[in-house]
C-alpha cells in the first residue's frame, strides 16, 4: 500500500458515518465539476499555459471545503481560480495535514468510500433477509 492510499484509510477510519457521506457527496461533486472543466479545456489555454507570462496573476478562491477526523487530521480543498490577461484558469489545492497533494488523493478517498458504502449496502441487506 502507497502512503497516499496509506493516509486515506486513516483519515476514513475515524471519520463518523454521517461525515463519511458528506465527504462523499463533495468529493463526487469535485470529481464531476473537475472531468467537466478538463474537457471543455481548450486548446489555446494548453498551449498559453506553456508560454512565460510577465503580466501579473490574479487568484481568486471560489470555494473552500474542509474536514476534520477525530485526531484531528485535516484535508482542505480549495478551488481557486486565477486571471491573467483575457485567460481564466481553474484549479484545485488539496492539503492533507497541511501537506499539498495531487488530485488523485480525491480520487482515492472517493473510491474508497464507494467500496466501503456498497459493503455497509450488502451487509444490511443479508442481515434483513
Amino acid at each position: 500500500m502507497d502512503d497516499m492510499s496509506e493516509q486515506a484509510h486513516i483519515f476514513l477510519s475515524n471519520l463518523s458515518n454521517q461525515e463519511q457521506k458528506e465527504l462523499l457527496i463533495a468529493l463526487t461533486r469535485i470529481i464531476k465539476t473537475y472531468q467537466t472543466d478538463k474537457k471543455t479545456t481548450s486548446r489555446k489555454t494548453l498551449l498559453f499555459e506553456n508560454s512565460v507570462v510577465i503580466f501579473n496573476r490574479f487568484l481568486k478562491f471560489h470555494q473552500l471545503l474542509q474536514f476534520k477526523n477525530l485526531y484531528n487530521d485535516e484535508l482542505v480543498i480549495r478551488e481557486v481560480q486565477e486571471n491573467f490577461l483575457f485567460m481564466n484558469r481553474k484549479f484545485l489545492q488539496i492539503f492533507y495535514n497541511c501537506e499539498e497533494l495531487p488530485f488523485a488523493f480525491i480520487e482515492q478517498l472517493c473510491q474508497l468510500l464507494k467500496t466501503k458504502q456498497q459493503i455497509t449496502v450488502l451487509s444490511f441487506k443479508s442481515n434483513k433477509i
